[in-house]
């Protein structure tokens, strides 16, 4: 734990937990091991974090006693009263509202909103920007895609049996929910129906079969009923593109990836610097590191990752890089690229100036430097 962590006193935090730098940790939150709160994340009042699944024996479904790894992103914030289940990683910049609570081994994403009273069930995945609103139920082994808009009150099922199929457990699917995706208020989603990329579900449709994308679908049970309309299918991208469009200084993202020997190899292959210090056991103990290291050009390649992927995102232009290498980067290591948007250089041209750095898994930073990037049109802010 860090010193520049604020951690409240009634807080009761177990051993094998990393909590990274500026956290903040309110009152009678307990995190169970094998839990890594990540730099900037706060967590209020009540919060469980990493909790193994319990059973009386009358559930189907079997659970492991062991810890798994539960990740809280960076700059996530977790509302009083928050259970999230060990296995579970929160991707950065994610609000978990009052009340929910999110079972073993999930996935969500980056700069997401679940709500407040929200249940999402064990091994879900959910994509980045997406928005899940009040009161409504994920079910276990459900799929959702990014930017998806979920309404309030809705409700999703993953066994068609409905418990009377005492093999249930093998074969429970949760609904699909591809990109751009709205879900109106109330609406239910059966067992294994896949929702199309910028479909729209209405209030209270029963969803009985798949829906194809760019179709409205509405009634009991649900069908289609017309087209996306042009308008709303511009509504839809724009919502899609909302963190980009509200680019500003001091945003930030961030991408994890540990370092493998075969990465380490492949880099080598790819661009022909076999230096011995990278390659050679035998030459690198001769080296003032003692042991080989990765290549800094492999590992500064991660920023490249977040700039086209995340900040500014696709169609990013790098116009320029500076890096400076300060401490090197070992086979295994586990190195966090982030960016940060520091500087509007030309708002005509959408030319902006990032931060970037790379740390390790002990929270030293390896690389540190800025970028120079060229923001695509449809990611502009409006003014520009």
């Amino acid at each position: 734990m860090n010193d520049i962590s604020k951690i409240s006193n009634t807080a009761h935090i177990y051993d094998n937990v990393v909590i990274e730098d500026g956290v903040v940790i309110h009152d009678y939150v307990v995190i169970y091991p094998g839990t890594i709160v990540k730099a900037g994340a706060e967590i209020y009042d009540h919060c469980t974090i990493g909790k193994i699944p319990t059973s009386t024996g009358s559930t189907a479904k079997t659970y492991s006693d062991d810890y798994g790894t539960t990740v809280i992103g960076n700059n996530c914030i977790l509302c009083p009263n928050v259970v999230i289940y060990t296995g579970t990683k929160i991707g950065n910049n994610t609000l978990i509202g009052d009340n929910c609570s999110i079972r073993e081994n999930c996935v969500i994403g980056d700069f997401d909103i679940i709500s407040r009273n929200v249940t999402v069930n064990y091994e879900t995945t959910i994509g980045s920007h997406t928005k899940i609103m009040d009161n409504t139920h994920i079910t276990g082994n459900m799929t959702i895609g990014n930017n998806v808009f979920i309404s309030v009150c809705v409700s999703s099922t993953n066994d068609n049996s409905m418990g009377r199929d005492s093999n249930a457990t093998e074969k429970l699917q949760g609904p699909i929910i591809s990109d751009y995706a709205t879900i109106g208020a109330s609406a239910s989603l059966l067992p294994g129906v896949h929702i199309g990329k910028n479909a729209i579900v209405g209030s209270a449709a029963l969803v009985t079969k798949d829906v194809p994308e760019n179709k409205v679908v509405m009634g009991i049970p649900a069908k289609v009923v017309r087209d996306v309309n042009q308008n709303t299918n511009k509504n839809q991208s724009s919502i899609g593109n909302s963190h980009f469009q509200c680019i500003a200084v001091g945003e930030t993202a961030s991408f994890t990836k540990t370092i493998s020997e075969s990465d380490v190899y492949n880099f080598a292959g790819i661009t022909g610097d076999f230096n011995p210090v990278h390659i050679s056991d035998i030459d690198a103990q001769k080296s003032i590191f003692h042991t080989r290291i990765a290549h800094g050009m492999l590992s500064g390649s991660l920023i490249s990752t977040v700039l086209g992927t995340k900040l500014p995102g696709e169609g990013t232009i790098y116009l320029e890089q500076n890096l400076k290498f300060l401490k090197p980067v070992y086979f295994n290591d586990s190195i966090t690229a982030k960016v940060k948007v520091v500087e509007c250089v030309n708002s005509e041209k959408g030319i902006y100036k990032l931060s970037t750095s790379l740390t390790n898994q002990h929270g030293e930073i390896v690389t540190d430097g800025y970028a120079i990037v060229k923001v695509a049109q449809q990611n502009r802010p409006k003014d520009t």
